[in-house]
């Protein structure tokens, strides 16, 4: 088995909701107009190797946004940042969470040919896992909800 590398450099961005808009719906869209359009991607990664994550962190946050997706959180990057909590498992060494206006455009970037040589890359040197879903804006435990 690999060794498990515990510090990885951070990849952080700024970009706001407004700069993912579609420039057709940057006039002046209402709350709920950027609530309903979302879906999340979260990555649960525990690198192995370090050869890949500078190309990674240079290139692929430009690929993300392109797809529409942004960064939403980022685990520190310190030997046991994640804690399990409830359950059992090992934690990964860090999680990454995402959004994106639908799956769709989660699937897009994941399958994009620019992003290829760099998901082959993170793929050789990682162990990870990562998962995708549409928010349920009218979710019983989310209607109601003080924002």
């Amino acid at each position: 088995m690999a060794q498990r590398i515990g510090m990885v450099p951070a990849v952080s961005t700024q970009v706001t909701l407004y700069d993912l808009l579609p420039r057709e719906l940057r006039g002046a869209p209402s709350q709920s107009e950027i609530v309903n359009m979302s879906a999340y991607m979260i990555a649960f990664v525990t690198p192995y190797s370090l050869e890949w994550l500078d190309a990674y962190a240079k290139n692929v946050p430009r690929i993300i946004h392109s797809h529409g997706g942004r960064y939403l959180a980022i685990s520190h990057n310190v030997p046991n940042a994640v804690e399990v909590v409830e359950g059992d498992g090992p934690a990964p060494t860090f999680i990454v969470l995402f959004t994106f206006p639908s799956v769709n455009a989660i699937k897009g970037f994941l399958e994009a040919p620019e992003y290829a040589p760099y998901k082959q890359a993170r793929v050789a040197g990682t162990d990870s896992v990562f998962y995708a879903f549409e928010n349920d804006d009218n979710a019983p435990q989310l209607v109601g909800q003080p924002s």
